[in-house]
């Protein structure tokens, strides 16, 4: 079980296109909130992310948000922490949280020194339910999410934790590839609400005021240097998203894929390194294809994690 988010985004005529039904599906069934006026701009490997990432944290003025399932202990990482050390220095609020299991299950981990380390350098970091034996007790229960949020502001968040191998690859693997978005416009406050929910739950610490959700402001007057959204509805896009909770949610992104795929009228685009269809996803698949839909799949030629096949 994973606590993770999931982004809708779309520019749709409502009642006209397989987005509308998928937009009106969550609202009804599952209460999500869709919200306007936003700019996406996305990031095809890991130089593009962090360059954009590390050009938008010099740049924060009030307060700087990460949580990641692991933080890899190796030079990205210590020049992000480097930069959030001097942004600290500046007055700037640092804030990061990591997930306990993903932090174990990295060939590099951040150990019990490194943290006193950065929290004395004046970033507040904490570990998610730390594994301790039985660890099997939670190891089920975990924080897959990828969130970074910059003055409320502007956000980041997609499939990239922190870690050299998004730029270099791993030797056994070649280049790893994983895609990110930077989002601007109403998406952010979602996401920084869903931070400061789980900063509270893991430290106890609760959040508040209006410096966090500055309300709707132009980032492309606050922040310089960064990837635009050139397309044509920049500053347009409608956006939902899904936080998924074991507790709370657990089927909501497994029934929004079936909706999806059981709407679309044309072509179905899967990419996944891990791909285990259940059943219910089979099924959806074969009818979509029955009925003329264009299905393609990518999946890795090398795994780094094995799994059956689909």
């Amino acid at each position: 079980m994973l606590t993770c988010v999931f982004l809708l985004c779309s520019n749709f005529v409502l009642g006209q296109s397989s987005d509308a039904v998928i937009a009106d599906y969550l609202q009804s069934c599952h209460d999500v909130h869709l919200s306007n006026n936003n700019r996406v701009v996305l990031f095809k490997n890991g130089q593009e992310k962090f360059d954009d990432l590390f050009a938008a944290v010099r740049q924060a003025r009030s307060s700087i948000h990460l949580e990641y399932f692991n933080f890899r202990n190796d030079s990205i990482s210590k020049l992000l922490f480097d930069l959030l050390e001097q942004k600290a220095k500046e007055g700037v609020e640092v804030r990061a949280v990591f997930d306990g299991f993903g932090n174990s299950s990295n060939d590099q981990p951040l150990k019990k020194h490194h943290l006193e380390n950065l929290r004395q350098r004046g970033i507040q970091i904490y570990e998610f339910d730390k594994l301790k034996f039985p660890w099997f007790n939670h190891a089920v229960h975990r924080d897959h999410r990828k969130i970074v949020v910059i003055d409320g502001v502007i956000a980041y968040t997609g499939g990239m934790n922190v870690a050299d191998y998004y730029i270099v690859g791993k030797p056994e693997f070649g280049d790893w590839r994983d895609l990110h978005v930077r989002v601007e416009g109403d998406i952010v406050a979602d996401l920084q609400g869903v931070f400061i929910n789980f900063w509270k739950k893991v430290t106890g610490e609760t959040i508040s005021g209006d410096r966090y959700y500055p309300g709707m402001r132009d980032a492309r007057e606050l922040f310089h240097g960064l990837k635009r959204d050139t397309t044509a509805t920049a500053g347009e896009k409608t956006i939902g998203l899904v936080n998924r909770d074991p507790f709370i949610s657990p089927k909501i992104i497994h029934d929004t894929f079936i909706q999806a795929i059981s709407s679309a009228q044309h072509q179905i685009q899967i990419i996944n390194p891990y791909l285990t269809l259940c059943s219910h996803v089979k099924r959806a698949l074969t009818a979509a294809v029955k009925r003329g839909v264009d299905l393609q799949i990518i999946v890795s030629a090398k795994s780094d994690i094995p799994v059956s096949p689909a």
